[in-house]
């Protein structure tokens, strides 16, 4: 399992997180040239807005495609959507067990039934014992590189929030009547039901709010001396904002994802970004509960506590004043101006959409036409060459089985596996205990493969896979007649136009590890065969080659191998 994790999923998460952080990055610059366009126009509430749009898409796992859609000006997309992981466990394994390192020429020996399960017996207990070192490519270590930035960031993360947590809970409760009763007649006149304690800050200089399950607002002992109850409104207002808003979740939401993009600048300056936005979006509701007269008064409170007493901390878990000098500039200009701002406006909720509907699809790509493609065959006669087209019955997807040729699916690790040919066999071997039948062959191509698997297999092979892995599925059944063990490989060996051996056993999946038969039948059995030397349109005939049948008490030979041969 751990070995299937650091192998599959973890290079196909980081493919993804790659894909996705680029696209953000873009989303980021979208954003900025909206904000500075439309300063005037969009008020602090909608600009704000639109940093939920840069969230979704750090989230999305999937997204489609649109001619529409702005990274297609950068020429960014491939062409193909992020796919999820949505098949079931068998066609997982079906896509992940294969092992691309054990394709054999025809000048490679392979070893008879016997020898096999005389070696299958002594394997048993140490089966993993001689495996080859693996190799570490650039790519592998990039991803050890990204998992350890992951680890420490956010181990650190989690240690500085519970060490200010911790220094939280020491503080007291603010008790105060004068204090406590501004505090509720705020809550009362912002609506707010939920019950939010409020303590003393400690070293922590500016109001702030802290979580956002159970919200608490903190008040340093300076500010409960020195303020005076307009202005202690003033705060509570801004602080009952951030919990009405839910900032603080929303801040965890985005730092969260920081972590795991960690790598990428333009992501943690759009966040600084955000929460600068955040702050005057918060002054803009405030202000909607403070009288027209006092707006100013608001104003002159919030900039002097930034001036004299503020030091902001980006930590997720706080939500507090930033003193930043060009966001004053920006709030002082915003509080002089506001007109009850924080209502719906036509034009904020049209940008959002449009914004969200050039960002949040994937560029369309239109792959340029080549005639020799999964659709097509090669014909040569008198020495020229035509191309046929295959015939294409069903080009819709499924969610079931491939019956049809040029049915598709979605499969695996987002893999799009497409049914190129069927071959019906349906014939029955008698082999003495064994009654060995071949009921299909199918050709399978497979696409949008991801980048670690076409790295393998130019790695291994010094094959270019382009996009494409073919796939020959072979589904058969067996059935022992006997009351004994049987050991009995069907496809031991199979070989390709006469010339490339493929020893299925070391190389296939099947859909059964065992190869022990007693007394039942198998039902739908499959393997599959990827072929990098011979394209589908080359395969004329398959030779498939059994194993001897075995007594497995004995290694007894009771019917000898069998070598299969198919015209297609």
């Amino acid at each position: 399992m751990l070995d299937m994790f650091i192998n599959i999923y973890l290079p196909h998460f980081f493919n993804w997180l790659i894909e996705t952080s680029i696209m953000a990055s873009i989303l980021v610059v979208l954003i900025l040239c909206v904000k500075i366009l439309f300063r005037n126009q969009l008020k602090p509430r909608w600009q704000y807005l639109l940093w939920m749009i840069l969230i979704v898409r750090l989230l999305l796992p999937w997204s489609l495609n649109s001619t529409y859609s702005i990274y297609s000006i950068f020429s960014y997309s491939n062409g193909t959507a992020v796919t999820t992981v949505s098949s079931s466990k068998e066609h997982m394994k079906e896509l992940t067990n294969i092992d691309y390192s054990k394709l054999v020429t025809k000048e490679d020996s392979f070893a008879t039934g016997s020898t096999r399960v005389a070696e299958e017996n002594k394997k048993q207990s140490h089966n993993n014992a001689n495996q080859n070192d693996e190799t570490f490519s650039f790519y592998t270590i990039f991803i050890y590189i990204w998992l350890t930035g992951v680890i420490i960031l956010g181990f650190t993360t989690i240690i500085i929030n519970r060490r200010l947590l911790h220094f939280i809970k020491k503080q007291p409760m603010i008790t105060d009547q004068r204090i406590v009763t501004i505090f509720e007649n705020c809550k009362k006149s912002m609506s707010v039901q939920q019950d939010i304690p409020l303590f003393f800050a400690g070293k922590i200089p500016s109001p702030t709010v802290v979580g956002f399950i159970r919200p608490k607002v903190l008040l340093s002992s300076v500010h409960k001396e020195v303020l005076n109850e307009q202005q202690l409104r003033y705060i509570f207002h801004h602080e009952l904002a951030h919990i009405k808003r839910r900032d603080v979740g929303v801040n965890w939401l985005m730092y969260g994802l920081l972590i795991l993009n960690w790598f990428n600048p333009i992501l943690w300056y759009a966040y600084s970004c955000m929460r600068e936005d955040q702050e005057l979006a918060c002054d803009s509701l405030a202000l909607t509960y403070i009288n027209s007269e006092e707006q100013l008064a608001y104003g002159h409170t919030i900039i002097s506590l930034l001036e004299h007493y503020s030091n902001f901390y980006q930590i997720p878990s706080l939500a507090n004043l930033s003193r930043n000098k060009k966001t004053l500039k920006r709030r002082i200009l915003m509080i002089k101006k506001f007109k009850n701002s924080y209502r719906w406006s036509v034009f904020g909720v049209a940008t959002l959409i449009a914004v969200s509907s050039i960002s949040l699809v994937n560029a369309r790509v239109d792959k340029p036409t080549n005639p020799m493609n999964e659709n097509t065959e090669l014909n040569e006669e008198k020495g020229k060459t035509e191309v046929v087209q295959l015939s294409v019955k069903n080009s819709e997807p499924t969610n079931g089985p491939l019956t049809e040729v040029g049915q598709w699916q979605i499969i695996g690790l987002g893999y799009k596996s497409t049914l190129v040919n069927i071959k019906n066999v349906d014939k029955t071997y008698d082999m003495g205990a064994i009654k060995f039948t071949i009921e299909s062959i199918n050709f399978v191509q497979l696409t949008n493969l991801p980048e670690f698997t076409v790295k393998q297999i130019k790695e291994k092979h010094g094959k270019d896979l382009n996009d494409e892995l073919n796939l020959i599925e072979i589904s058969y059944k067996v059935e022992n007649t006997t009351d004994k063990d049987i050991v009995f490989y069907p496809v031991d060996t199979l070989t390709i136009n006469n010339k490339i051996q493929i020893k299925s056993k070391d190389y296939v999946h099947q859909t059964s590890d065992s190869q022990t038969f007693i007394n039942k039948v198998v039902d739908k059995r499959i393997y599959l065969i990827p072929t990098l030397e011979v394209p589908f349109s080359e395969i004329n005939t398959i030779n498939i080659i059994t194993s001897d049948v075995l007594n497995k008490e004995n290694s007894a030979i009771s019917n000898p191998s069998k070598n299969i041969r198919i015209n297609l």
